[in-house]
């Protein structure tokens, strides 16, 4: 059969060198396992899953995947760029390998473990509130999908991190000077706020609390 059939291709991550043309004339694949330093040789307009090998994902690697809907990060991944990840409208799913020392991804945010930075955020998802997550980087920049954020206590906001979240309607903050933190990060205008209380207020007004680890709303 020739190369445009194939649907499926795995390439191991001990794999150090293919050539430029290696995937000439193949059309048809969907789903592709293959080192990230090679991810972007594969004519990627199909592909819907992609699992990464090797150590290092370029800003760039992935440009020609317009169709993907999941990816899986390998073990060994040890530096991802997140341009390579955020504002992918078609993106739905990510993992990471459980003996990745790196990386970690929990209900669509992806995290770099050491600085417990969220670097994306996938489709609608929510913000660890377990302590996984210190600081967000640009996670959420042209994220069309999500629609609602959780910022909790002591959690540091990059500017414009908020930037091209057109559904976004509710964020759960718990930080100071909100008008401030929302003209810093992007917020679109609109958006209902809860402002974080540890006890039940006294005053009207929209408020939340974390119990078990789960977001509520104080009514």
């Amino acid at each position: 059969a020739g190369k445009e059939n194939f649907a499926y291709v795995s390439i191991p991550g001990s794999v150090t060198e293919i050539a430029p043309t290696a995937f000439e004339g193949t059309t048809g694949l969907v789903s592709v396992a293959i080192p990230a330093e090679f991810a972007n040789l594969v004519p990627a307009e199909k592909v819907t899953s992609l699992t990464l090998y090797g150590t290092t994902l370029a800003p760039d690697a992935l440009d020609g995947y317009i169709s993907l809907q999941s990816i899986n990060i390998g073990k060994t991944v040890a530096s991802i760029d997140a341009g390579a990840i955020v504002g992918r409208s078609t993106l739905t799913r990510i993992s990471v390998d459980s003996e990745n020392p790196y990386y970690t991804a929990k209900s669509g945010a992806l995290i770099y473990v050491p600085e417990k930075l969220m670097i994306a955020g996938i489709g609608n998802c929510t913000v660890p509130v377990d302590g996984s997550v210190t600081s967000i980087g640009a996670a959420f920049v042209g994220n069309t999908t999500v629609t609602s954020i959780v910022i909790p206590e002591g959690v540091s906001v990059s500017d414009n991190a908020f930037e091209g979240c057109t559904s976004l309607n509710a964020v759960y903050y718990a930080g100071d000077n909100w008008d401030a933190f929302a003209d810093r990060v992007g917020c679109p205008d609109g958006v209902r706020v809860y402002l974080y209380s540890a006890t039940q207020p006294t005053e009207a007004g929209d408020f939340w609390y974390i119990e078990n680890g789960t977001v509520k709303i104080w009514w």
